[in-house]
């Protein structure tokens, strides 16, 4: 009904005071309903708009940024691995043939120079000597009869009563008794050589570290029967690109990387020949002498040097992976007219070297930008955050 209307049927019903009346009643309760509606919804309307504020405010993630700065260099380092070897190491074996009576030492033992570790069976060397003496002795009867005779012949030959010719065989005799003699000291003693070359003795001192073969085996001279290492004096042999090895001073100290442990050695030379496979040189560094290596353990050499380039360092949680082999880090610029609210921007960088935990990049980024440090992954460029108060001083 319009208002029109209404005053029309007022105006038809003030013929009659109390149909008035109640007509008047309902047009002022309809009103003031209608007020009533409007205020409420109007009340409902603002009330979701400020709800929907709150929790667009509370949406906003906050960031740890930080101002970056550019660097005109980085120090790069760079690990190479090798080897620890013992610097002496030696299979050992007899020199002469024979049959092994008794070891001495076995493997893990640690032995002195000059110990016995091994011998052969001396039975028949000890019968063969003792026949050689006994021809010796008869040698030398040998000649003190040999002498007599051409004493003998000599006296007689000067008196007359023997010709030159009985003499010259009486000299010939003794000096050939003289000669047996010799020969047979020599098998003598050739013999009292190999009954030292018997035992088995260790040229330096170190470690056995394996038996090749037991109590009774028969072996040829040479043959190896034991290993001795020597673990008093290690060194690590370490192939380098030729170029690198260049850069490299006999006598300096190098940093290596053992067990976990960062040790240092000294470089004892360069071998000057390249490795056919490897294309590398082999660096000789001696280790200290409290490194309680074992021959043949992983060792790495660390080396670092200083490369001439321009870029920036960022923690690798700035990091994002990003399109043809690049990497994606986002930039803070402030919103208008808000207080600690950024809104996000996407920089494309290169990685140049990277660390565990950093790396060191070149790309769009510029000096004093402000980055994201940490979760990156979680943005998307364009949106609104809150950064933390660090994102207003540089990096330290």
């Amino acid at each position: 009904m319009t208002m029109a209307n209404r005053l029309s049927t007022i105006k038809h019903l003030s013929g009659n005071p109390r149909q008035f009346l109640i007509s008047a009643g309902m047009i002022v309760a309809l009103i003031g309903g209608t007020a009533l509606i409007a205020g409420w919804i109007t009340g409902s309307a603002s009330a979701q708009n400020a709800s929907k504020e709150a929790s667009a405010a509370a949406r906003i993630l906050p960031v740890e940024a930080s101002i970056v700065r550019i660097e005109d260099s980085y120090e790069r380092t760079r690990h190479f691995p090798g080897l620890i070897a013992a610097r002496r190491s030696v299979d050992l074996g007899f020199q002469i043939n024979g049959m092994i009576a008794a070891f001495s030492a076995d493997e893990g033992d640690s032995v002195a120079k000059g110990d016995v570790l091994a011998s052969i069976d001396t039975d028949r060397l000890q019968a063969d000597r003792a026949q050689l003496v006994a021809a010796l002795a008869e040698n030398r009867a040998s000649v003190k009869l040999a002498r007599q005779t051409r004493n003998r012949q000599r006296d007689l030959n000067a008196k007359g009563h023997a010709s030159d010719q009985t003499l010259d065989e009486a000299e010939s005799e003794l000096e050939r008794a003289t000669a047996a003699i010799a020969a047979t000291q020599a098998r003598i003693d050739r013999l009292d050589v190999d009954l030292a070359d018997a035992a088995l003795v260790a040229p330096f001192s170190g470690t056995i570290t394996r038996r090749l073969l037991d109590e009774g085996a028969v072996v040829t001279a040479g043959a190896p029967v034991m290993r001795l290492i020597e673990t008093t004096a290690l060194e690590a042999k370490i192939g380098l690109p030729p170029r690198i090895a260049a850069d490299l001073t006999i006598g300096s100290r190098l940093d290596f990387d053992w067990r976990d442990t960062r040790r240092q050695g000294v470089l004892r030379t360069i071998l000057p020949s390249v490795g056919r496979s490897s294309r590398t040189l082999t660096a000789v560094i001696d280790l200290p002498s409290n490194i309680a290596a074992q021959d043949g353990e992983l060792i790495e050499l660390v080396l670092k040097d200083n490369v001439q380039e321009s870029g920036f360092w960022l923690p690798n949680d700035a990091l994002t992976e990003g399109l043809r082999g690049l990497w994606s880090v986002y930039t803070l610029q402030p919103e208008p007219d808000s207080d600690g609210l950024y809104r996000t921007s996407r920089a494309e960088v290169e990685i140049l070297y990277a660390e565990a935990d950093r790396s060191f990049v070149a790309g769009t980024l510029n000096d004093g930008d402000h980055v994201v440090w940490h979760g990156a992954h979680r943005l998307t460029a364009g949106q609104t955050v809150k950064a933390d108060p660090s994102a207003t001083q540089p990096e330290g």
